[in-house]
């Protein structure tokens, strides 16, 4: 009996973590970013903005910048993500300053939330909304 309750107790926890991170599986796309000291918020609406990522389920990560590609690897649980440190970045061509800025506060986002179909991703400095692309 305690196997049991000892086995349905781990498949729980199993379920609910993957649960969890199947949310943020897809494609995402940058639509304003909030500076967390003086919550000036910045829409992005120019064509040369546009910043995408998209979630893979085995924890990689990849993504758009203006110009340039990025990937790593992130991990998440409950509301907690972490984005590798060494993120790598094409070179092809100069980012703009938006394409920087988002990339280092990307390394430092530590929390997540997703509501009404965006993605909130926030660091000390930022906080990130990206809606989903289907």
């Amino acid at each position: 009996m305690k196997k049991i309750i000892l086995t349905f107790f781990i498949l729980t926890i199993v379920f609910v973590a993957v649960g969890q991170t199947n949310y943020l599986i897809g494609d995402w796309k940058l639509i304003a970013i909030e500076n967390n000291t003086s919550n000036h918020v910045d829409s992005l609406t120019s064509k040369e903005d546009i910043i995408t990522i998209s979630f893979t389920n085995d924890t990689i990560f990849k993504g758009h910048l203006s110009r340039n590609t990025f990937w790593g690897q992130y991990y998440s649980h409950d509301e907690n993500i972490r984005f590798n440190k060494s993120i790598a970045v094409t070179e092809i061509c100069c980012d703009n300053e938006m394409d920087g800025s988002f990339l280092n506060q990307l390394r430092m986002t530590n929390k997540f939330l997703i509501k009404d179909n965006c993605l909130f991703l926030t660091s000390k400095l930022a906080t990130f909304t990206l809606i989903h692309e289907e």
